[in-house]
């Protein structure tokens, strides 16, 4: 059971021509927590699931970080199956990228002419588009995180993200025709949207995720992530709260995904404790190296008690060091599924393609040759162990 995964970064060679078709299969079933081994996924099949892919931030809005990109949805989804990749972490901006620009939103741009959102009604086109691209991933075996909220729309940052962030938020008081400006105190971003007490907004928030819901409700390959790198946990707790109840009563109960805090009303890293997480109201976690630093290039055991995600973007994002970089080495997913993690590259080269590109492509098939070996043992039985891959 364990020498296939005993030659280390040289597997993925070998398994590149298998991972291929074992990407392919449709989701069978609600995806769920295995009843057995609760670091792994299942579904009405009763195997265990790995999942192993990446994320690249323009898929659902299009891209508001800096500029509008065209996603050509069919070939993205077959770029992962030609690696094998099963994993998606979709992303949504929560800002156009600054007024004007043509970028698609939950929020319904005002029909009075002018470059304004009307918060009151939402953008069909926005989840036409989240119902259909979570289908066609369906039918290419790919999973998908939705991401509900996430801070980095809500923030200026000069030299760390684009300063027109905050300029493009449809909750920013110049781009909207209902009066609501969520910055209380003038510091020019409106972190004060996870915190706030104002009717108005809060009712927002919920029929928002409300719309999500009920969107993603009949597919069986989705589970939600409530918000990226955000440290408002009463937020985060009353987003979970909303979900349970909605599904309460019903047969389809979709998974809860938070990734680790985050910034925090003032928009500095403030990292929630691990319990938080290891020991809250979701089902999936994923780890950040603000907890410790050997989460980067050398992390201990999986410890969770439930599916866990290294996710590069809160473990390795900031250390881009080219071919020296663990978050872009062949050899990392395997060594992250020997230890009992689920994988999600920041795959920077698929976002801007950078001078790397086979390293980086190695890497990404080299996720896909973890989730066909997953596909053919039976891992939900394996323990895992930090001496089967260097």
């Amino acid at each position: 059971m364990t020498s296939p995964i005993r030659t280390g970064c040289s597997a993925p060679v070998v398994l590149i021509l298998i991972c291929t078709s074992a990407a392919q299969t449709s989701a069978g079933g609600l995806l769920r927590v295995h009843p057995d081994n609760p670091r792994y996924f299942t579904d009405d099949s009763g195997r265990a699931i790995h999942l192993a892919g990446h994320q690249w931030f323009n898929d659902l809005q299009y891209s508001a970080w800096d500029r509008a990109v065209d996603v050509k949805w069919e070939e993205y989804l077959d770029f992962m199956n030609e690696r094998g990749m099963n994993y998606l972490r979709n992303w949504i901006i929560w800002s156009t990228g600054k007024p004007g620009d043509d970028v698609p939103s939950p929020l319904m741009p005002a029909l009075d002419g002018g470059l304004k959102f009307d918060l009151t009604q939402f953008d069909d086109r926005f989840f036409e588009r989240l119902a259909s691209q979570t289908d066609a991933a369906e039918q290419h075996g790919v999973y998908i995180s939705v991401m509900l909220f996430e801070v980095y729309g809500f923030m200026a940052m000069e030299g760390e993200y684009p300063e027109n962030n905050w300029g493009g938020n449809p909750f920013h008081g110049p781009n909207n025709i209902n009066g609501i400006e969520v910055d209380a105190n003038g510091d020019g971003q409106g972190m004060e949207f996870f915190f706030t007490e104002d009717p108005n907004v809060l009712d927002i928030r919920r029929q928002y995720v409300r719309k999500v819901l009920e969107t993603i409700a009949p597919r069986d390959n989705v589970f939600l992530e409530v918000a990226n790198e955000l440290q408002a946990p009463e937020f985060q707790r009353s987003v979970v709260r909303q979900i349970r109840e909605a599904e309460a009563g019903t047969a389809r109960r979709h998974l809860l995904y938070l990734s680790p805090g985050g910034r925090n009303r003032a928009g500095k890293w403030s990292p929630l404790p691990k319990p938080f997480f290891f020991e809250g109201p979701a089902d999936v976690t994923a780890v950040t190296r603000s907890w410790n630093r050997s989460y980067f290039g050398d992390p201990p055991v999986e410890e969770a008690g439930r599916p866990l995600f290294m996710d590069m973007d809160h473990v390795a994002a900031t250390v881009n060091d080219g071919d020296n970089d663990w978050n872009n080495d062949p050899a990392t997913p395997w060594k992250l599924f020997t230890l009992g993690y689920h994988v999600c590259v920041y795959d920077s080269d698929y976002w801007k393609p950078g001078d790397h590109r086979e390293t980086w492509d190695r890497t990404r098939r080299s996720c896909g040759a973890t989730v066909a070996l997953a596909n053919q043992i039976d891992v939900a039985r394996l323990t895992p162990r930090p001496d089967l891959a260097s």
